[in-house]
């Protein structure tokens, strides 16, 4: 899947020292640079573009197993985001409307969220 934030707000995402603050400080800014409406369209197409992928897999049988997102991420927490300069739970907004958009089409698929602390391994095997 795309990354939303490289996407609507490039590589720095809009702050060339965003890595000074604190983490869930700077997702929090990130969420509300993504709500603004340029990247809430772009958000909108990449989500769209991502429906037409999965649709395409599915319609030709190939199984999906699951998504997997960032949690804490604005854009790609699947079990916490970031708002109020806070770890939250929650979808990030690319996963809110990534969900919506699923359940419009009747699907469903597992969503398995990691954080670059986790265990990859023991988070992913599940799915398989």
């Amino acid at each position: 899947m795309p990354c939303p934030e490289l996407c609507c707000l490039g590589l720095d995402r809009g702050n060339i020292h965003g890595t000074d603050a604190p983490v869930v400080t700077e997702n929090t800014r990130i969420r509300k640079e993504m709500q603004q409406p340029a990247p809430q369209r772009t958000l909108a197409a990449l989500v769209e573009s991502t429906m037409q992928q999965i649709m395409e897999y599915y319609k030709h049988g190939f199984e999906i197993v699951g998504i997997i997102g960032v949690n804490r991420s604005p854009s790609c927490g699947v079990d916490t985001t970031s708002d109020n300069h806070m770890e939250i739970s929650g979808k990030g907004l690319f996963m809110e409307e990534l969900c919506r958009r699923l359940s419009e089409e009747n699907l469903s698929f597992p969503m398995v969220g990691i954080k670059s602390t986790d265990s990859i391994a023991e988070k992913i095997m599940p799915l398989l």
